[in-house]
């Protein structure tokens, strides 16, 4: 029997190919995906750690406008145990382009390079230094040696010489906005700060962090503040760096499992085939005294002689595409280095085992089939065997499976609600789902190859109804054909749904954080030089500018709390507001104050209610008159003879501007600079700015997903171009026959590709169909904020490209059984 299965591989090693080429992309998506996994979990630890390293514990001040106060760095200076302490100022800065004017983008400045590693020159040392985050110098195109402006809390440009480059990679915030390092003098000048955000403490040689982090702690009171250990802030980091490292590769590992099955589906479709064309030879097996269980383990044996080999050149490959993706890496701007690339033992263990398992066990049932036909009933021809009759107990099985699917994606999206589990409960679902489609499809298919081969069957003329006539015949060939297009299609479907609905949730997220068209402001914030009203006056006669509106702004101690109390006139921009509570905001007194709904929450405040109210040596109450809800109406406003009253007809500290549709982006700038041009401190922020940021910070996430779905795509198409061959093969003398009667090369030809496109179109219209359906459950569990979007013209287009490859499948095929000899056909076995 070791022989024959030797001389079996030999006689059907071409065959064995196509089983062969699913298990090696399947093994190499599992493996480089397992590798792409635990090369960022590095890179993200590398990033975090390398300054966390420096730090024994951290003294974080909770979020919001509250700090740390400078006593407290001299208190946790002198506990007993601490070596060092440094203080860390943060807060937002105006850095100012080559050409003068604020960058579109406000970064944070802080004044302690321990949150930040040294990626290029030196630390600022003096107070006319600065350093940059990589990300915020070639924004900005700047260089070590530069000067660069940054204004300061009172609007005053002062320069400053750039002495390097940081990386703030795995520092959430800093990575976002990026990043101006400077000394803790000139960051307290810039931003206005006077508290510490943070404060790093080294423990001294004997005493453990946990021990010094419980002393700090105790010392600090319960003010809200968060300590912890260097390794905890480490962890408290990754998390928020933006890509959780053990989310990803929980994704990454699902999509692994996918392409598992697809690989699974093929090689099982693969085998099935194979065994049916090889029933004479293991029918004469059986005849010349080999038993079943011999038959049986020599196509075990096949497989697991096809697996090993395949698998090991799958992680071979694996481990090339682990190194492969770093350029791409780069190419988007995340210099992950080569060094970083983990192949861990592990994942090529994981890779092999799972590839070898899945071409074993799906070559199972296809054995099983081989050992239960008797010797001679094997030796007739098989083409009437593979369209036999589907019985009622795999209907049931596979009724069975889909509404297990069904009900377990529902669990995941009525109970858990969302979270990585909800995820994962919705994937294993739709895989359960597809199986149970799967089992029914060679019950469904007729009905389904009729509906859609209905106009083909009447418009291509004898081809056509040949092809239709022909995936009817034989349903378990024609549903395994279409179900190697449906597992892609339902991938790209889905995928493209899910990648829609977060392409227009940032859109709609931009339109709330940034609801004009461009957000003009005053620089610190509008503490020091306010933008003055001859700007807005421009501002409205500028040509394309459709709706202006100024918002009048003083920095306040409210009730204990800084706050700031906002003018802001109703109207062009600014939708009216919904008075939850309270008189409406034209009736507003001098005296009284309109608080928005999360604030008075926040606040604890009600309509009647007086807060306390200190603007500089100035001290005052206002009674609360209107609980309000909308956008972008500030948090706390008064009205304008109110404000004035207060604090004086003053200048603007922001400005919301809409322009006319028909503008282009650049062009709308354009309009807003040069309206501007008299203030050119003033920070512009529009739309598209923030849509290109997020956008961006999206798009390194859809390339690696797309990336790594084309590999499960690509299984998919060699599984449907895997079918098609053999299937021609199969029916290699059906073919000489309709040649022999009269049918031309040319038409058999057009028959085969039909029969490819029809088949290929109720494959797609199958994964559309499951693929939106399960996109959708995705992104009610991924967050419960997002928009739902289902893209109709690239689902479309979908179709018509699966459709289109499925044919394309068939063309070589159909050329060979069209050029082959009629005699050679109906002479083979």
């Amino acid at each position: 029997m070791w022989q024959t299965m030797l001389a079996g591989i030999r006689a059907y090693r071409a065959r064995l190919a196509m089983a062969a080429l699913a298990t090696v992309i399947g093994v190499a998506f599992v493996v480089g995906t397992l590798i792409l996994g635990d090369t960022l979990k590095a890179d993200t630890e590398r990033a975090v750690t390398a300054n966390t390293a420096k730090v024994d514990v951290a003294v974080l001040a909770p979020g919001g406008l509250r700090q740390l106060p400078r006593s407290a760095l001299e208190e946790l200076e002198a506990l007993d145990g601490v070596a060092g302490a440094q203080g860390a100022v943060q807060g937002t800065a105006t850095l100012l382009g080559a050409d003068g004017r604020p960058l579109r983008t406000e970064p944070a400045a802080v004044s302690a390079t321990v949150r930040t590693s040294i990626a290029e020159g030196r630390a600022p040392e003096a107070d006319d230094e600065a350093a940059l985050a990589e990300q915020t110098a070639r924004n900005a195109g700047f260089a070590v040696g530069d000067r660069i402006g940054v204004l300061d809390a009172e609007g005053r440009e002062r320069k400053a010489t750039v002495t390097g480059l940081v990386d703030t990679q795995g520092e959430g915030d800093l990575a976002l906005q990026g990043a101006i390092v400077l000394t803790e003098r000139t960051a307290r000048e810039v931003t206005g700060q006077d508290g510490y955000a943070g404060i790093y403490l080294d423990a001294a040689t004997g005493t453990a962090p946990e021990e010094l982090r419980d002393a700090a702690a105790a010392a600090l009171g319960d003010g809200g503040n968060e300590v912890l250990t260097g390794r905890q802030w480490a962890e408290m980091k990754a998390e928020g760096s933006g890509i959780d490292p053990a989310l990803l590769a929980t994704g990454l590992l699902l999509l692994s499992l996918v392409a598992l099955l697809v690989a699974g589906l093929v090689i099982q479709n693969t085998f099935g085939i194979l065994i049916a064309q090889r029933m004479r030879e293991l029918a004469l097996l059986r005849c010349v005294g080999a038993s079943r269980a011999q038959v049986f383990g020599r196509v075990l044996a096949e497989s697991a002689a096809v697996g090993a080999a395949a698998s090991a050149l799958g992680a071979a490959l694996g481990v090339a595409a682990g190194y492969g993706a770093i350029p791409i890496f780069h190419a988007s701007g995340n210099d992950i280095p080569y060094s970083m690339v983990t192949v861990a033992p592990l994942s090529l263990l994981l890779g092999f085992g799972a590839g070898l398992l899945v071409t074993v066990a799906a070559a199972v049932l296809p054995a099983h089939a081989a050992t239960r036909v008797p010797p001679i009933a094997a030796l007739n021809s098989t083409a009437e065997r593979a369209s036999g009759p589907i019985g009622p107990a795999r209907v049931a099985a596979g009724a069975a499976t889909c509404a297990l699917g069904a009900a377990v994606a529902s669990v995941g999206v009525v109970v858990i609600g969302n979270g990585p589990s909800a995820l994962a409960l919705v994937v294993g679902g739709g895989m359960l789902f597809f199986l149970g489609v799967v089992a029914l499809g060679p019950a469904l298919i007729g009905p389904a190859v009729r509906l859609v081969g209905f106009l083909p069957g009447r418009l291509l003329g004898t081809p056509g109804r040949l092809a239709v006539a022909n995936a009817r015949r034989s349903p378990r060939r024609a549903s395994a054909t279409a179900v190697a297009l449906a597992v892609g299609v339902t991938l790209m479907t889905g995928v493209s749904v899910v990648i829609d609905s977060f392409s227009e949730s940032v859109a709609v997220g931009v339109e709330k954080a940034v609801p004009v068209d461009f957000m003009i402001t005053a620089p610190g914030g509008g503490r020091g030089e306010q933008i003055p009203a001859s700007v807005v006056d421009r501002l409205r006669t500028a040509d394309g500018v459709t709706e202006v509106a100024g918002q009048r702004e003083a920095l306040v101690e409210l009730d204990g709390r800084d706050a700031s109390i906002a003018h802001l006139a109703v109207g062009g921009p600014v939708k009216e507001v919904e008075v939850l509570d309270g008189a409406p905001l034209d009736r507003l007194g001098p005296d009284e104050l309109a608080v928005g709904a999360d604030r008075a929450e926040e606040f604890g405040l009600r309509v009647g209610d007086t807060v306390q109210v200190r603007a500089g040596g100035d001290a005052f109450e206002l009674e609360v008159g209107s609980i309000v809800r909308g956008e972008p109406f500030p948090p706390f406003s008064m009205s304008e003879q109110g404000y004035v009253s207060r604090f004086g007809d003053r200048g603007y500290g922001a400005v919301m501007v809409n322009v006319s549709p028909d503008l282009a982006p650049e062009e709308a700038r354009a309009v807003v600079e040069e309206a501007t041009e008299e203030f050119p401190t003033a920070a512009i922020t529009g739309t598209d700015d923030a849509r290109t940021q997020l956008e961006g910070t999206l798009s390194n996430f859809v390339m690696i997903i797309t990336g790594l779905l084309g590999l499960a795509v690509l299984v998919s198409l060699v599984g449907i171009a895997n079918m098609m061959s053999l299937s021609v093969i199969e029916r290699s003398r059906e073919s000489a026959l309709l040649r022999a009667l009269g049918l031309s090369r040319r038409r058999l030809g057009r028959t085969l590709t039909v029969e490819a496109l029809v088949l290929g179109a109720v494959g797609a219209c199958t994964g559309v169909l499951l693929g939106v359906s399960f996109g959708l459950a995705a992104i009610a569990v991924i967050r419960d904020d997002l928009v739902t979007v289902v893209p109709y013209g690239r689902v479309a287009l979908i179709v018509a490209v699966a459709a289109a490859a499925a044919m394309a499948a068939a063309l070589l095929p159909a050329r060979r059984a069209a050029r082959t000899s009629i005699t050679a056909s109906l002479a083979a076995e």
